[in-house]
């Protein structure tokens, strides 16, 4: 019922592709929330690093692998499981607190400036990425609705390469510094270099292992790090060339989107990038037309971007309170359903998204999907903050989390990240541990897929062996990330 009632108002079942994409997108910050609210907030916090990896990888990793996978059947009925028991947690934990929540409002903290849900947001959107690259090759687990669409559709695999440039543009130099100096356009170029020869190995590896992969997502020798590449080395041009660019970005996304829009459209650009030029058995020939997906859809991948990039200076301005933060959530939230209406409409009027294609109805569709989940990052930030904090009187004898030098503590971490002596070692809070490292996390996980692929024939494996290598896998990875993160160790690009 509750699938069938998702679909009625989605208005077209090809809109969400049955994948339940809005929804199933929140298992992992439920997953975090209980975390927070249940185990560390209204019990302890367990000083083990590896009980506390523990308990982030069964609330946070392994919901979402399930119900990515196996338990994709039910996922509707598990998710508002789900809900209810992250509503019951918080209900506890706001019991002794809610007294105190209406002074919060107007009080000045360090926490307005934190920007926490961006850190959740970012770890999120990695998490549910370096699950799907491995979960998709067993084919007796992962539905295939769930796999990247052949040319056009709305899939949960198919909102990867937009979300992770939609990141890469709402955390970019530009957005914090709100001004594209010669600095962050070096760092924006030693950053599409260094992507340049990640994808030149990894396209050498998956040569190496015999690795099979369709050549109509990017191309015959392109791959999403060269397509991040591209990005990051023609938004520097743009914003380098264009002086108030950096202040009115989204000028740029809607000129980009629908310049290309269309060039798909009315120039019938679309054809060749669907059959290539020649004849059959030359439609991979050349390097432009052997990969003319991956080499024209950064054009949409563009204009995502500079979305991102729209969003971030908005993020990253000084906010006085809590108050204020809730104002910048409300105005997210109404332009978040505005785009959800574009969307639509573009759907039923224009054409359907195409991720191969980056056409206009994907762009607006990646930005409405992102906004959702840094809204529900945003929600999730809060309850932590509230429930950080203790009511009336025992607030009033300094009981909030706070640091010697009156900082607010992460909502939701744990002192042990926040010592005066910075070389102390840190926790293992597995969110933050995959932000800090974002980019080192998604390229293990495209290692350690290369590595299962060359050990085992992933293709027909049987569901209870292909289940166990897929839960090793993630605890390896994570693992890994957490390890770093304990010890102080960033790789910075």
């Amino acid at each position: 019922r509750i699938q069938i009632l998702f679909e009625i108002m989605s208005g077209d079942k090809n809109l969400f592709k049955n994948a339940g994409v809005v929804s199933i997108i929140t298992i992992a910050p439920l997953g975090f929330l209980i975390t927070r609210a249940s185990v560390n907030l209204i019990f302890s916090t367990p000083k083990s690093v590896p009980v506390r990896f523990l308990i982030d990888f069964c609330t946070l990793v392994l919901p979402s692998v399930l119900i990515y996978t196996v338990l994709d059947d039910i996922k509707y009925h598990l998710i508002t499981v789900i809900f209810f028991l992250t509503l019951l947690s918080t209900t506890v934990g706001l019991r002794k607190r809610i007294a105190g929540v209406r002074s919060l409002l107007d009080e000045e903290y360090v926490f307005s400036n934190s920007r926490v849900f961006v850190t959740c947001y970012r770890s999120f959107v990695t998490l549910l990425t370096v699950v799907c690259i491995l979960a998709v090759d067993f084919t007796r687990i992962f539905p295939g609705v769930n796999a990247k669409s052949y040319h056009y559709g709305y899939t949960l695999m198919d909102t990867g390469v937009g979300s992770f440039v939609f990141m890469a543009g709402l955390v970019s130099p530009e957005a914090r510094s709100r001004a594209a100096t010669s600095k962050e356009v070096r760092n924006n170029l030693r950053q599409a270099v260094v992507l340049v020869i990640v994808g030149v190995l990894r396209q050498v590896a998956l040569i190496a292992i015999n690795y099979e992969f369709s050549a109509d997502e990017y191309g015959r020798d392109w791959n999403f790090f060269f397509t991040l590449a591209a990005v990051k080395m023609l938004s520097s041009l743009v914003l380098c060339c264009v002086p108030f660019g950096v202040r009115q970005p989204w000028v740029f996304s809607v000129l980009v989107s629908v310049a290309y829009e269309l060039l798909l459209v009315k120039y019938k650009f679309k054809e060749f990038l669907e059959k290539g030029t020649g004849l059959n058995y030359e439609h991979n020939r050349g390097l432009i037309n052997a990969n003319r997906e991956g080499i024209f859809s950064s054009f949409g991948m563009l204009a995502i971007y500079f979305a991102g990039l729209q969003l971030g200076l908005f993020v990253f301005q000084t906010r006085a309170n809590l108050r204020e933060n809730t104002k910048f959530f409300v105005k997210n939230c109404v332009v978040a359903c505005v785009f959800w209406a574009i969307t639509y409409y573009l759907h039923v009027h224009l054409e359907v998204s195409s991720r191969c294609f980056g056409n206009l109805t994907y762009v607006v569709w990646s930005v409405a999907h992102n906004l959702t989940l840094i809204n529900v990052a945003f929600v999730v930030e809060i309850i932590c903050f509230v429930l950080s904090c203790y009511s009336g009187e025992e607030r009033d004898k300094g009981a909030l989390l706070y640091d010697f030098d009156k900082t607010l503590v992460i909502p939701g971490g744990c002192q042990s990240c926040f010592k005066r002596n910075k070389d102390e070692k840190r926790c293992s809070c597995l969110v933050f541990a995959i932000s800090s490292n974002q980019l080192l996390y998604f390229i293990l996980g495209n290692l350690m897929t290369g590595l299962v692929n060359s050990m085992v024939q992933a293709h027909g494996l049987d569901t209870m062996k292909a289940l166990v290598i897929l839960v090793s896998y993630m605890i390896t990875n994570t693992g890994i990330i957490s390890y770093l993160f304990h010890r102080q160790i960033r790789l910075k690009l």
